[in-house]
C-alpha cells in the first residue's frame, strides 16, 4: 500500500508538469498570438499518440507472456496479493456451518506450497477464488463433474483460454479488494461533495471569463487549477483504500464485459449470469469511467487523459460521494461479479496446471456405504506428490479402516501421507488427482502431522497433539466419513503410554466412521494392531557408508532400522555406535 501511495505521488507531480506545459500554450495563446492553441493541440496528440503506442507495445508483450507460461511448471511464485481474503470472508459470512479445510491440516499437508505451484492465475480475484475452492472440498458428485468438464474444455482450447486471461490483465495488478466495502455502513461527509461542486463550477466560470478578460482570467485559472490540483490529489490520497476499490470495480466491469464477448466455443462459463451483474451495475460503471483508473504503465491514453481532467474540475471526489451511495445498494452485485470473474480465472487456472503435469486422471468418488458394500475405502494408482521435482509414485489398496505404515527415518513415509491428503483435496475440490487413477469415498480430511509445542500458550508438545487429536475425534458423529492422517501419534510421551494410547485411538477411529493412516515408528503398535489396521512399509538399503532409500510402499510391517546405522555413515565415534548397537540388543 504504502508503494502505491508513493507512485501516485509520483505519477501527480508529472501531471502537474503536463499541465503546465498545456497550460503554458494557453497563456500564450492568449497573451501572444491564438496560434499557440495550435502548439497546446499538437502537444495533446503527441502525448494521446505516446500513451496509445506504449499501450500497444504493452498488450503484445502480455500476449506473449500468456502464451509462454501457459502449461508451463512455476516456480513456486509467491501470490502478488492476500489470496486468503475470500475465504476468510465467506467463512465469516456462513459462520462456519460448512466443512472446510482447517488451518492445521492445510498448513500440515504443506497446501500454501501446493498453491503456488498450482496457482496459473492472472488476478489475485482469481487466486482469491481458486485458494477458496481448495480449502472447500465438497460431496456433490454433479458440481464436481461441471468443474472438472470446464477445465478440461478450456485445456483443450488453449487459445479461448488464453484471450480470456488477457482481458483478466485489466485487473491483475491493482490493489486488492479488501472485502470492507461489503461488511460497512457507507457513511462520508457530504459537504464537502458540495464544496467540490462549487470549486468545478468556478473554474468554468474563470474559462469564460478569459474570453473577455484574458489577463485576469487566465491568472484566476492558474490559482484554481493549482488549488484543485492540491485538493483533487489530497482527496484521493485520504480514501486511497476506498479509491482503489472503485477502480477495482471500474476494471472488473469492464473486464467482465470483455470475457462474455469472446467466443468460448460453447464452454459455459457463467456468462448469462454475468451479463445480469454488468446490467444492474450499468449506472455505477458508468459513474467510474469518469475516475482515472490506470496507474502507472497500465494507464491507456483515455485513463491518462481523464486523470488530468479530473484533477482540473475536482471530477474524481464529486463522483466518488455519488457512487458510493450506488454501491452501498449493489453490495450483493458486486461480490457476485467478482466471485463469477474469479471463478474463471481459476477454472482456467486449473486448465493451465492439470497440462504442466507429467499425469493426471479424473478421481471415482462415492458416497459411504453400509461396511458390508465397501471393497476398497482408497485405492491410487501411481499416485505421487506434486511438489517434488522426480516424484517416486506409489500404488495403494486400502481395505480395513485403519493403515499403519511403518519405516525407518526419512524412507519417505511423511511424504506419503502428505500426497495422500493433497490428492483426497484435488479430487474434491477441482476433481483430478495426481495419480494414474484413483477411487475413494468422499471424505471429510483432517490430519495431525506438524504438531510443535505452543511456548506462548504454554502448551506441551504432547498437550498440543491430544487437542489436535480431540478436533478429529469430535468428527466421529458425521455421516460423512473421516479421512483421518496421523505421524506418530503420541510421540511426545513415553513409550508405554504412547503405544497403550495410540492403540486404542486407532481401535476407536476403525470402530466409528473414520479411515485412519498412521505412521509410525513403533513397530510394537503395528503388531499389536495388525487384526484391525492394514500394514505397510518403506525401506531402505545401506551400502557402507551410503543409505539408499527406494521410496517405493511395500505391505507388512517394516523389517529394517537404520537410525543407529545413520549415526555411524555420519562418523560418529566408534564407541558411541557399537554402545548403541549393544544396547538396542537388550530389548
Amino acid at each position: 500500500m504504502r508503494a502505491a501511495r508513493l507512485r501516485f505521488l509520483f505519477e501527480g507531480v508529472m501531471e502537474l508538469l503536463i499541465i503546465m506545459a498545456l497550460a503554458a500554450g494557453i497563456i500564450l495563446g492568449f497573451k501572444v498570438n491564438y496560434l499557440f492553441f495550435l502548439v497546446t493541440g499538437l502537444g495533446i496528440i503527441f502525448f494521446l499518440v505516446y500513451v496509445k503506442n506504449k499501450a500497444a507495445k504493452a498488450s503484445r508483450i502480455n500476449k506473449e507472456n500468456i502464451a509462454d507460461r501457459w502449461g508451463a511448471k512455476r516456480n513456486n511464485e509467491a501470490p502478488s496479493g492476500d489470496v486468503k481474503k475470500l475465504f476468510l470472508y465467506l467463512k465469516q459470512e456462513t459462520e462456519n456451518k460448512q466443512y472446510q479445510i482447517d488451518d492445521t491440516t492445510w498448513n500440515d499437508l504443506d497446501m500454501d506450497l501446493v498453491f503456488r505451484q498450482a496457482n496459473h492465475t492472472i488476478s489475485v480475484t482469481g487466486a482469491q477464488y481458486l485458494y477458496y475452492l481448495l480449502r472447500n472440498p465438497v460431496f456433490d458428485q454433479k458440481l464436481l463433474a461441471e468443474r472438472a468438464h470446464i477445465i478440461n474444455r478450456l485445456m483443450q482450447n488453449d487459445k479461448t483460454s488464453q484471450s480470456i486471461q488477457f482481458h483478466l490483465l485489466d485487473i491483475s495488478n491493482l490493489e486488492d479488494v479488501s472485502f470492507k466495502i461489503f461488511n460497512r455502513n457507507l457513511k462520508y461527509d457530504r459537504k464537502l461533495s458540495v464544496l467540490y461542486r462549487i470549486l468545478s463550477l468556478i473554474i468554468i466560470a474563470e474559462i469564460i471569463l478569459a474570453f473577455f478578460y484574458p489577463t485576469l482570467g487566465i491568472t484566476l485559472i492558474a490559482l484554481s487549477v493549482f488549488i484543485n490540483f492540491i485538493i483533487h490529489n489530497y482527496n484521493k490520497y485520504r480514501i486511497f483504500e476506498e479509491i482503489s476499490e472503485l477502480k477495482y470495480f471500474r476494471r472488473l466491469i469492464g473486464c467482465a464485459q470483455k470475457i462474455i464477448k469472446v467466443d468460448t466455443e460453447g464452454i459455459d462459463l457463467g456468462q448469462s449470469e454475468i451479463r445480469v451483474m454488468v446490467k444492474n451495475l450499468r449506472k455505477i460503471s458508468r459513474n467510474l469511467s469518469f475516475i482515472s483508473i490506470g496507474t502507472g504503465v497500465t494507464k491507456t491514453e483515455i485513463e491518462s487523459f481523464l486523470e488530468i481532467i479530473n484533477s482540473i474540475f475536482l471530477i474524481e471526489p464529486i463522483i466518488f460521494f455519488a457512487t458510493m451511495d450506488l454501491i452501498s445498494r449493489h453490495q450483493e452485485d458486486l461480490l457476485k461479479l467478482h466471485m463469477l470473474v474469479g471463478r474463471i480465472d481459476a477454472l482456467i487456472a486449473m486448465a493451465s496446471y492439470k497440462k504442466s503435469l507429467n499425469y493426471f486422471c479424473c478421481p471415482k468418488l462415492s458416497p459411504y456405504k453400509e461396511a458390508k458394500d465397501i471393497r476398497y475405502f482408497l485405492q491410487a494408482d501411481n499416485l505421487y506428490h506434486p511438489l517434488l521435482k522426480k516424484p517416486v509414485s506409489n500404488s495403494v489398496k486400502i481395505k480395513k479402516r485403519g493403515v499403519i505404515i511403518t519405516g525407518s527415518n526419512a524412507s519417505g513415509k511423511s511424504t506419503f501421507l502428505k500426497a495422500i491428503g493433497i490428492n483426497a483435496i484435488f479430487a474434491q475440490s477441482v476433481f483430478f488427482s495426481f495419480s494414474e487413477s484413483y477411487l475413494s469415498f468422499y471424505y471429510k480430511i483432517f490430519t495431525s502431522i506438524g504438531t510443535t509445542d505452543n511456548i506462548e500458550e504454554g502448551e506441551s508438545y504432547f498437550m498440543a497433539e491430544a487437542r489436535l487429536l480431540k478436533r478429529i475425534i469430535d468428527e466421529g458423529n458425521s455421516q460423512i466419513p473421516v479421512l483421518c492422517i496421523l505421524d506418530e501419534i503420541f510421540r511426545g510421551t513415553n513409550t508405554v503410554e504412547r503405544i497403550s494410547s495410540g492403540l486404542a485411538v486407532l481401535k476407536y477411529f476403525t470402530d466409528r466412521n473414520f479411515c485412519v493412516i498412521n505412521a509410525t515408528h513403533d513397530l510394537e503398535l503395528a503388531s499389536l494392531a495388525k487384526n484391525f489396521c492394514q500394514n505397510f512399509h518403506f525401506r531402505e538399503e545401506i551400502k557402507e557408508k551410503d543409505i539408499i532409500f527406494s521410496y517405493i510402499l511395500h505391505q507388512g510391517i517394516c523389517k529394517t532400522k537404520n537410525a543407529i546405522k545413520i549415526l555411524k555413515s555420519m562418523d560418529y565415534p566408534e564407541e558411541i555406535y557399537e554402545k548403541a548397537i549393544n544396547i538396542s540388543k537388550g530389548f
